[in-house]
């Protein structure tokens, strides 16, 4: 699935974002972890409303 940001385009897993709302809807808490650099991973984060201190990247 592509997502727009800005002027960025970024690539998730296709429903990811309904996953993450059902997760968030049973007041589960939802972590992203990614070796990937956290000024790349951000972006994401910020689409799928996933707080930054549950953000586990570089």
């Amino acid at each position: 699935m592509a997502l727009k940001s800005s002027s960025l385009v970024i690539w998730i897993s296709p429903d990811i974002e309904e996953l993450v709302k059902k997760l968030k809807a049973r007041n589960t808490d939802v972590y992203l972890i990614s070796r990937g650099f956290r000024q790349m991973i951000n972006p994401v984060a910020s689409i799928l409303g996933i707080s930054q201190e549950n953000i586990f990247a570089n």
